[in-house]
C-alpha cells in the first residue's frame, strides 16, 4: 500500500497573514519616509497620535521648526483649533521640531491595504469569508499593516505639498 503524502496547504487565512507582516515592513522603511527624514527632516512616527474624528487613525509628525509655518497654520480655519490644542514643539537632538497629529480615513488606508493584498499577494476580497475578514482585521498583522500605510499616504502627501 502506497501513503499519500500529507502536505499542508497553506490557506488563505494564512498567507493573508503573511503577506501583511511583509505590507508592514518590519524590516526595511519605505524610500519616501526615508527620503523626507534625510532630505527634510521631516520625521513620519509609528506612535499614535489622537484622530481627530473616530473613522480615522493618525501618527505623530515631527516637522523641522518653523515660525512661518506655525502662523500659516492658525490662520487657516480648518485646522488653527486643532494645531493650537495638539500641536508642541519638542526637541531632539539639539533641533526644534514641530510636532503635529496627521491623519487620514481609515477606510483609505484599508482600501489601500486590500489593494495590495490582491495586486501583489493574489489574495482578493472573495477569496475569503466576511468572518475571515473580519477575523483578519482585528490582528496583530493588520494593525501594523495599518499604521505602515497611514505612515506611507502621510509620505506622498507631504511630497505633494512640499513639490507645490
Amino acid at each position: 500500500m502506497v501513503k499519500k503524502s500529507h502536505k499542508t496547504k497553506t490557506s488563505k487565512y494564512e498567507k493573508a497573514l503573511t503577506a501583511l507582516d511583509i505590507i508592514a515592513r518590519p524590516y526595511d522603511e519605505d524610500e519616501l519616509i526615508v527620503e523626507l527624514e534625510e532630505e527634510k527632516g521631516i520625521i513620519i512616527t509609528e506612535e499614535d497620535a489622537p484622530a481627530y474624528r473616530a473613522n480615522e487613525k493618525a501618527v505623530w509628525v515631527e516637522i523641522p521648526h518653523s515660525e512661518k509655518l506655525i502662523q500659516k497654520a492658525k490662520t487657516n480655519p480648518m485646522v488653527a483649533d486643532l494645531y493650537r490644542e495638539l500641536a508642541t514643539t519638542i526637541e531632539k537632538n539639539g533641533k526644534k521640531y514641530d510636532r503635529i497629529p496627521v491623519n487620514e480615513v481609515i477606510g483609505n488606508i484599508s482600501t489601500v491595504i486590500t489593494d495590495e493584498l490582491c495586486q501583489e499577494h493574489g489574495i482578493c476580497d472573495n477569496d475569503l469569508t466576511s468572518k475571515q475578514w473580519e477575523q483578519i482585521i482585528d490582528t496583530p498583522e493588520w494593525k501594523q499593516a495599518e499604521k505602515q500605510k497611514l505612515r506611507e499616504i502621510i509620505a506622498s502627501d507631504l511630497e505633494t505639498i512640499n513639490k507645490n
